[in-house]
């Protein structure tokens, strides 16, 4: 936990990490919303080698690689490398079929990573077309 300096009383803050070691529980479900500053919390160090099992991961995937992207993560190819790098793969939350490499670079709908070793909860293996927020645009699969 850091200090942070604000006009009024002290702000103490914490990182993704302090959070789950706080967790008894050995598996965690992640469901994120804040704001775009899930690339910042994943890439805090120590986040993938807790001792707990994370096999979802649910975020809004329209404002880290929206507009703001610059400021909110400047380096989404590190995000999304260290999530695959740690068996995680993107799904469309709402069809759950796999999302394309290249939907990623952009700002689709919500996403769940879902790691290597979770229990499957869809019925058969599908590839599906980006789906963006801004317009609901449609890029085949």
């Amino acid at each position: 936990a850091s200090h942070l300096m604000v006009n009024g009383p002290p702000v103490t803050s914490v990182t993704l990490p302090d959070i789950l070691s706080s967790i008894p529980a050995g598996t965690i479900i992640l469901k994120m919303d804040i704001q775009g500053y899930e690339c910042k919390a994943l890439l805090t160090p120590g986040v993938f080698s807790s001792a707990h099992f994370i096999p979802y991961i649910f975020m809004e995937w329209s404002e880290i690689a929206g507009p703001l992207r610059s400021s909110l993560c400047p380096d989404l190819d590190a995000l999304i490398d260290l999530l695959k790098n740690n068996g995680y793969s993107a799904r469309d939350v709402l069809t759950l079929g796999t999302l394309p490499d290249r939907c990623l670079q952009n700002p689709v709908t919500d996403v769940m990573w879902v790691h290597e070793s979770a229990i499957h909860i869809w019925k058969e293996e599908t590839v599906v077309a980006c789906r963006f927020v801004s317009n609901m645009i449609h890029i085949p699969a």
